[in-house]
């Protein structure tokens, strides 16, 4: 009972260490248990209890958080026992496949999520990424020549240069009443001049100081440039991302305004964006006209106080299928089918574009119409509008095809100089020579394109002494190979050759002829026997025969088969190359510990054993303690599987019903329990233990201590005294402590022999340990419990594979 127990705790803790991962952030293990406890009691299926886990959600940060946690308590060195181990590896995998999994959930998650930005239905809009990538922005270039129709403001600093008969410099900010004030001359006012009005004005006003600029023949030339430019306040309203009052370079436009203000709303127009100013409509900025024919124009520049004003679009039109830029469009008021398909980019090249599929969902129902080619410029779109552009039929009008033995088998065009069969056999290069010509045969489709054969004498046809054959659409000849009408069968070769594997046959073929093309011999490949298994056949036989193949044996010398006289391979002939007997690759043990030479050697025969590899590792030292040697062994492929049956068989009823024991993790190794000093005593003797590949032998060095653990007052390590007993070990711990099991005590020898204390020959050796188990507290459990614990188990199982399953659906 305590057992059973046991293991459920163990299985129960796999499961939610496995599958937690999939549960929501707000929940505790714990609280995951009591939920499917009571939704169970409740009547609830898997599915069901599952969906409901799932609609709780959960974050990829959180699943890999947790991950976290428990990989950290799964390395945290606490005393698990083997069958918890193998739980555990049971409940990683798990964890990893739930991850898997909540990955897969989370991109799909994502990918379904509505951006409250493009309308909430995730359509795509064409234009309205426009502004909000980061590689366009449109920021003004102010290191650029100053444009002659720059009108100035207040903040702009200008510089005016004077050279020629009189030189001066004067840098000059216009104030903000918008005028400039030079010395000897007085203020000029220049706010709302462009570069080319205000260096007119400025010459003029330089004349009263600087004659030479005046007069028919100026010798004094002044230029006008600007410095740094002063900022203007723009707002940015309707309907875009981030509508407010923006400070902007003066040389700002449209555009750059619309990419600080975030872009455009899938909600907002991007063909009817107003530029007001002092209260009156300027211009009527159409995105599409720059996007579409790249007109630089309409991205207009602002001035102090500009107001850019989004509205809500009129018309939003969606086109799919075979167009080259499937997505939505807006259109403008009276624009028509036929500019929605211009701005998609026209057709693609197996579009059919004769008519069009237009579904409209204005009005109380959805109508379709069918659109003409012809009527596309007149048939107005509205908003919510979908075109649908077909494919054109997967079908051929003029096709006829040709397969088998030609030189050049394909589709050619019927028509021109192919209409006949004769005309199509010289299309396609004419006939190879292993071209049956007895019989061919056409393919053809009747009129409600079921399919009829019509056979014809090839050689008759092509010689003229039968009718040619007149072709159709979608016709197909097809001239069969002399071969394809016989079996001409294979050959197999296997064992010691470089490339085994099944060749086709070919006439003639010997037993060395097939070793070549399998690449030749193998090292180790026996040149004594090579076999050669082969079918009977007989075709006219009318009773079975109790003999089904024949054998033949060959020895190979100078590269051919001897005694094969020779000796010609059939079709299926199987020749197998076998390994000679004497031919083994090296194996290798180990021995390591107190001995002279400890290393990696090399098997030299088969049979060897422990006592001859101490021998060749120089012999024991001194300090060795060859009673307390271990050897470690190697489990082969039918040992573990062997292991994993035990284990299957351990788990047992219900519980191992929800584990996959193929995962379960039973080791690479085992401990095998020798006693070297017998051995190496008595060569040869039953204690001497044959070796085998793989094995690694240790030799301790000698202690002197007795080790006692487990219900014992005090546990503890003590000094190994010859001829002292159990008791004078137990008392040296104190005694046996509460609950102690003292007729179960058992001793653990460095060799890895355990031996139950008081039993004949049991006695203490140098290293090792005594362990004295404890008796459990009895507590009862009701047929009712146990019966719960295994319902519980196989239930919370099945909801979180439940649940696994509803994360992969997603």
């Amino acid at each position: 009972m305590k057992h059973h127990m046991k293991r459920f705790g163990l299985l129960l803790t796999a499961l939610l260490l496995g599958f937690s991962l999939s549960l929501q952030a707000q929940m505790t293990d714990d609280q995951v248990v009591s939920y499917v406890k009571s939704a169970l009691a409740a009547g609830k299926s898997q599915d069901q209890i599952g969906k409901e886990l799932l609609a709780r959600g959960v974050t990829r940060e959180q699943a890999e958080r947790i991950k976290s946690v428990y990989e950290s308590q799964q390395t945290s060195g606490e005393n698990v026992t083997a069958q918890a181990l193998s739980h555990g590896s049971i409940a990683r995998d798990s964890r990893a496949e739930a991850m898997q999994v909540g990955d897969g959930a989370m991109d799909e998650l994502a990918a379904e999520a509505a951006d409250p930005d493009r309308g909430g239905s995730g359509r795509q809009i064409y234009g309205h990424d426009f502004f909000n990538g980061r590689t366009l922005t449109f920021e003004p270039n102010e290191n650029a020549a100053t444009p002659q129709d720059y009108r100035l403001g207040p903040g702009d600093q200008l510089i005016i240069e004077i050279w020629g008969y009189s030189e001066g410099t004067y840098t000059q900010v216009i104030s903000p009443e918008g005028r400039i004030n030079i010395s000897q001359i007085g203020p000029i006012q220049l706010s709302g001049l462009t570069i080319k009005a205000a260096t007119d004005k400025i010459r003029k006003a330089l004349v009263s100081k600087y004659a030479s600029i005046g007069g028919s023949k100026p010798n004094t030339s002044v230029s006008v440039t600007l410095g740094q430019i002063r900022s203007i306040q723009v707002n940015v309203m309707g309907e875009v991302r981030t509508p407010g009052t923006y400070r902007l370079s003066s040389f700002s436009t449209v555009f750059h305004a619309l990419y600080r203000a975030g872009g455009v709303r899938s909600t907002g127009s991007l063909r009817a964006i107003k530029v007001m100013r002092g209260g009156e409509e300027i211009a009527n900025v159409d995105v599409y006209e720059y996007l579409m024919e790249g007109k630089s124009e309409t991205d207009i520049a602002l001035q102090e106080g500009d107001i850019v004003m989004v509205p809500p679009y009129v018309n939003i039109a969606t086109v799919g299928g075979n167009v080259k830029r499937p997505m939505s469009y807006e259109l403008l008021g009276g624009e028509t089918l036929a500019t929605l398909l211009e701005y998609a980019g026209g057709f693609t090249s197996d579009a059919y574009s004769d008519d069009f599929r237009l579904i409209r969902e204005k009005g109380p129902e959805r109508r379709i119409f069918t659109v003409r080619a012809s009527e596309a410029g007149l048939f107005q779109m509205e908003d919510g509008d979908y075109v649908s552009v077909g494919s054109n039929l997967d079908r051929y009008s003029n096709r006829v095809e040709i397969r088998g033995y030609v030189f050049r088998p394909g589709m050619f065009e019927l028509g021109k100089d192919i209409a006949t069969v004769r005309q199509l056999i010289a299309g396609a290069g004419g006939l190879k020579e292993d071209a049956f010509t007895g019989r061919a045969v056409v393919v053809r489709e009747k009129p409600d394109l079921s399919l009829e054969t019509l056979s014809f004498d090839l050689a008759a046809v092509l010689a003229g002494q039968a009718d040619d054959i007149l072709l159709r659409k979608n016709d197909i000849v097809v001239i069969s190979g002399i071969y394809e009408l016989q079996d001409r069968g294979t050959l197999t070769i296997n064992g010691q050759v470089v490339s085994p594997g099944i060749f086709p046959y070919s006439d003639n073929t010997t037993i060395e002829d097939l070793i070549l093309q399998a690449g030749g011999l193998l090292e180790g490949a026996s040149l004594s026997r090579v076999d050669v298994a082969r079918r009977l056949i007989d075709p006219y036989s009318k009773m079975p025969s109790d003999t089904i193949g024949q054998t033949f044996s060959f020895e190979i010398k100078d590269g051919l088969a001897v005694g094969g006289d020779d000796f010609i391979l059939q079709p299926y002939d199987v020749v197998s190359v076998r390994r000679s007997p004497s031919s083994r690759t090296q194996e290798f043990v180990t021995i390591t510990g107190e001995v002279a030479f400890p290393g990696e050697y090399v098997l030299l025969s088969v049979g060897e054993r422990v006592s001859e590899l101490v021998k060749r590792a120089g012999g024991a030292t001194n300090h060795a303690f060859l009673h307390g040697a271990t050897l470690t062994r190697q489990m082969t492929e039918e040992e573990r599987r062997i292991q994993t049956a035990k284990m299957e068989m351990a788990l047992g009823g219900s519980i191992r019903d929800t584990l996959d024991v193929s995962q379960i993790y039973v080791g690479d190794t085992y401990s095998v329990g020798i006693e070297l000093d017998k051995a190496v005593a008595r060569p040869g003797s039953n204690y001497d233990i044959i070796l085998r590949a793989g094995d690694r032998l240790f030799v301790p060095e000698e202690l002197s201590t007795v080790r006692i653990s487990g219900a014992v007052m005090y546990p503890n390590t003590t000094i190994f005294v010859p001829g002292k007993g159990m008791d004078y070990y137990i008392n040296a711990a104190g005694g046996y402590g509460f609950r102690a099991r003292r007729s179960k005590a058992y001793i653990v020898y460095m060799n890895g022999q355990v031996q139950r204390a008081g039993s004949t020959g049991a006695k203490i050796e140098p290293g090792c340990e005594i362990i004295v188990p404890q008796r459990p507290e009895r507590k009862g459990m009701s047929t009712g419990e146990i019966l719960g614990i295994s319902s519980s188990a196989t239930s919370l199982a099945t909801v979180m594979i439940t649940l696994i399953n509803l994360f992969a659906k997603k």
